[in-house]
């Protein structure tokens, strides 16, 4: 629902008069990051309820709870603010500067004694140095002299809790995964390593803090908790500020000796102090806002809000890291244990596609990098090639403790394998395809091959036990959408290996790797041209799978959005047999494949699965926005739209505050401006067409693509559209 305190600006969120209650939806949309490691905007002089709940996260950080299942780690506090007097906060503000990454804290401190103070806290997560952050706070007395005592450090008293996968089981029970290995303070600064519990994985911090007032100032190190106490009186009339920056280091890289890089980068910080490092990060932000921003002639509230969703995306991606994907909450909540789903390959790749592939080209070699665990997967299924988990950490098996998604949920796979086919056509990157895609795409099909079931009665191969998107299917046969993109998936190893032949060199040292055969490329493609694609061709449509039209109607009036969830009012056993759908399924096909389809198809897919669709889950908007927006259906784009766009910000399905952003839906909302309204298109020639089919609301678009390697500028206005070359 709308937060009427939250104002959404061209280039700001700005917070007024923030009341606790919220606090956890404050700290959910302010959440900073630079790819590398993400912190909920938490008040970092607030009161710690729990020990899991001051989120910092560093991405592929993960340790094992039980046999076999991880949980993303949460780290110690980076920007922890203690006092040593009795006060507490009496009112509050705060300012998400999206050019920068900067958040600011404005808040009113009272004393048991009744004299007031403010206190402002700015803190920067750097976008330059993936290692380095900041924090400033300023303290004024509002009431003459004012003596005060405060500590600020690194917390490593944080601890973990889980989030069922069952999403109506609610854990209550902490797991600590993080324990000290050394601890140290002075009267300067500090260094803190933990240790996770089983796998023994390291982080290494250290800061440096500096005050501009001569202060008494002592080291405090205690187990897990390093600080430097603050003692004195901060005259009427002057501020204090303390200045603290931090580095960070984890097992994960590549420096030969961690705790000297982690010291040495905490000197080099120390000396740039906050203003520089601010200076350096928003350098950083101009040149992805360069390439990556969306400038909109409408309402600036909007404009806000797009670059809401921009700013969260880069935020939560490790652009230069190819063994990390982007979980479903990013690196700003734990929920789903912090896991990478099929929402990376097909809700978020496409922006990085089309503003940085090489950001697009690491998030796909992650999955190439586990190409071993899935095919360990596959094996452990009586089943051949490589089979992709429906949820997946940094070991790349499976996470997923529920049976009917964690084994049947299988388009997962076929979801890489159309990333992959994507990746290439967008970006011309063929030595990609030779070097990593070709062997992808023939591992998956080979999955595929295993995993039908051929029917001699019918002369066709039948996807059994399996789920679709629309998670309320229950477990079916042949979901059309999975089986459509495993035909892709067979066809696009044929082609793969068809061009790698073509580089003799190239192709001797894949063949000794993957061994294939003309028999095998012939089997994919009889399996490819025989697959089960349900098609009505007296209703002119598809089917979404072949139990679908035998379910119980159900009259969903009163369970639109706005309503509870159906999951969390009716049995799950008894919801998969009533005729409703979660999200987009069919829908989302057609947005993926939108020069397969005929417009009377897709118009026929929307009159009839769109009543039937709750949006129960946000992947579900944005979808229905983009394909809305190609139907000419503007009304009915614009709504869908503003509810993807808007998501996180209006707290949409009530639960922004206690999962987290909704990274796919940052993603959707991009698809169905960009490719949906804008009607962005890859043309023959390889270069950028627009077909535009804008709201009255949007009377305006200007923004970058790159294509091929090279970069475009589209410019969109009500009487002309501009494509312009920019450079290679």
């Amino acid at each position: 629902m709308k937060n009427e305190k939250l104002k959404i600006l061209p280039w700001s969120l700005e917070i007024k008069d923030m009341d606790a209650e919220d606090y956890p939806f404050y700290e959910s949309i302010l959440a900073q990051g630079n790819g590398y490691m993400g912190v909920r905007g938490f008040d970092p002089a607030g009161i710690k309820r729990n020990s899991f709940e001051r989120s910092v996260f560093l991405a592929g950080f993960f340790e094992y709870i039980k046999p076999g299942i991880t949980d993303m780690v949460n780290m110690p506090d980076l920007f922890a603010v203690r006092f040593g007097v009795s006060c507490h906060e009496i009112s509050a503000n705060a300012t998400l500067d999206l050019r920068t990454g900067l958040l600011t804290r404005s808040s009113i401190w009272q004393l048991a004694s009744g004299e007031e103070f403010s206190l402002v806290s700015r803190r920067i997560i750097s976008m330059q140095n993936k290692h380095a952050t900041a924090l400033e706070v300023e303290i004024k007395p509002l009431d003459g002299n004012l003596t005060i005592v405060l500590e600020t450090g690194l917390d490593g008293d944080v601890t973990n809790l889980p989030v069922s996968d069952d999403q109506m089981t609610e854990n209550t029970e902490c797991l600590r995964l993080l324990n000290p290995a050394l601890c140290e303070a002075n009267q300067s600064g500090g260094t803190l390593i933990m240790e996770s519990t089983y796998s023994k994985r390291r982080v290494y911090q250290a800061y440096r803090v500096w005050a501009n007032l001569p202060l008494c100032a002592t080291g405090l190190a205690i187990r897990d908790y390093t600080a430097v106490r603050l003692e004195g009186v901060i005259p009427a009339g002057e501020s204090l500020i303390l200045s603290k920056t931090i580095a960070t280091y984890s097992y994960r890289d590549d420096v030969d000796d961690p705790l000297s890089a982690t010291i040495q980068l905490a000197d080099q910080l120390a000396e740039l102090g906050f203003a520089g490092i601010l200076e350096e990060s928003s350098q950083a932000w101009d040149k992805l806002w360069t390439t990556c921003d969306i400038e909109l002639d409408g309402d600036p509230k909007l404009q806000g809000a797009i670059r809401y969703n921009i700013f969260q995306l880069l935020q939560n991606n490790a652009a230069d890291d190819p063994y990390v994907s982007i979980g479903a909450r990013g690196l700003m909540h734990g929920r789903y244990k912090g896991n990478y789903f099929w929402d990376t390959e097909i809700f978020m790749l496409p922006f990085f596609l089309y503003t940085r592939p090489e950001a697009a080209k690491n998030l796909l070699l992650y999955r190439y990098h586990m190409l071993p665990s899935a095919r360990k997967v596959a094996s452990s299924l009586g089943l051949k090639g490589a089979r992709y988990p429906w949820m997946s950490s940094d070991t790349g098996t499976e996470q997923c403790e529920t049976w009917d998604t964690g084994c049947c949920e299988v388009h997962i796979t076929a979801d890489v394998a159309y990333a992959v086919q994507e990746y290439v056509r967008i970006s011309g990157d063929q030595d990609f395809l030779i070097h990593h895609g070709a062997e992808m795409l023939v591992e998956t099909a080979r999955y595929w091959v295993s995993r039908l079931t051929y029917d001699d009665q019918r002369d066709c191969y039948n996807m059994l036990f399996v789920k679709g998107p629309d998670e309320y299917c229950g477990v079916t046969t042949n979901n059309t959408y999975t089986n459509y993109l495993v035909r892709e998936n067979l066809l696009g190893a044929i082609r793969a290996i068809d061009f790698v032949r073509q580089q003799p060199q190239e192709w001797s040292v894949l063949q000794a790797k993957l061994q294939v055969t003309d028999q095998e490329l012939e089997t994919f493609a009889e399996v490819a041209q025989k697959i089960a694609i349900l098609y009505d061709p007296e209703r002119e449509i598809l089917l979404q799978d072949e139990l679908f039209e035998r379910l119980q109607p159900l009259d969903i009036s009163t369970h639109k959005r706005g309503a509870a969830a159906l999951y969390r009012t009716i049995p799950y056993d008894r919801l998969q047999r009533y005729k409703v759908i979660k999200q987009a399924d069919l829908v989302l096909l057609m947005v993926l494949y939108p020069e397969r389809f005929t417009s009377e198809l897709k118009q026929n897919i929307w009159s009839y699965y769109e009543p039937l669709t709750l949006h129960d889950s946000s992947l579900s908007f944005g979808t229905h926005a983009h394909l809305a927006a190609e139907l000419g259906y503007q009304d009915v784009a614009w709504d869908y739209f503003q509810k993807s766009v808007f998501l996180d910000l209006y707290n949409i399905m009530d639960n922004t505050d206690r999962e987290g952003i909704h990274l796919a839906a940052l993603g959707a909302s991009w698809q169905a401006l960009i490719q949906g309204m804008a009607g962005l298109r890859q043309g023959e020639d390889g270069k950028p067409q627009v077909n535009p089919k804008l709201p009255p609301a949007i009377r305006g678009l200007r923004f970058a693509v790159m294509m091929g390697g090279y970069s475009f500028k589209v410019i969109i206005t009500q009487t002309e559209t501009k494509i312009e070359a920019h450079n290679h």
